[in-house]
């Protein structure tokens, strides 16, 4: 992930990033523990800002513009609602678009999500139907195309060895 940060434009290409990725890991390790209900964009973006201001990252103008906005969205949905998530809000979209959209980003994402340790998590994928069926526009059956393409494609071959690899265990 750390890598990412070149392509965002976060880090200049000569920065090395062994040193930053151990605080990135910790600081996603932390907010990927809490539950959705327990996290805020705001504390998000808190943590997150201590790694930034740690290494010398440089945020565009507009990330920085972006994280603004929506932080500032959240604290006025809270003024409104103090009991207002609004990364629960959004959940199930995202938990949809995991499931279902084809970018070869968001496929990575997902079994990056799915697997840990060569192991299939299967509550973070009952978790992922869950919170996406809670979207108008989504249906399971929608997840089955991408995720069969996925499997069988020609650049499935190590996640096909992953699911082997589970269901031998699982017998």
């Amino acid at each position: 992930m750390a890598e990412d940060y070149y392509a965002l434009d976060f880090l200049s290409p000569d920065v090395d990033v062994s040193p930053i990725v151990p605080a990135l890991r910790n600081f996603f390790d932390d907010a990927l523990s809490s539950t959705v209900s327990e996290l805020n964009f705001k504390t998000i973006v808190d943590g997150l800002g201590a790694v930034l201001y740690e290494y010398p990252f440089d945020v565009p103008a507009y990330y920085a513009l972006i994280l603004r906005s929506l932080t500032v969205l959240e604290g006025l949905a809270l003024y409104a609602d103090p009991n207002f998530k609004v990364l629960a809000a959004s959940y199930p979209y995202f938990a949809k678009r995991l499931l279902t959209d084809q970018n070869p980003y968001l496929r990575d994402a997902l079994i990056e999500l799915l697997f840990k340790d060569g192991r299939f998590r299967w509550n973070r994928l009952e978790n992922l139907l869950v919170q996406g069926r809670k979207d108008s526009d989504f249906a399971a059956k929608d997840a089955l195309q991408p995720v069969f393409k996925l499997l069988l494609g020609a650049d499935g071959e190590g996640l096909r060895t992953l699911v082997v690899k589970e269901a031998v265990k699982g017998c």
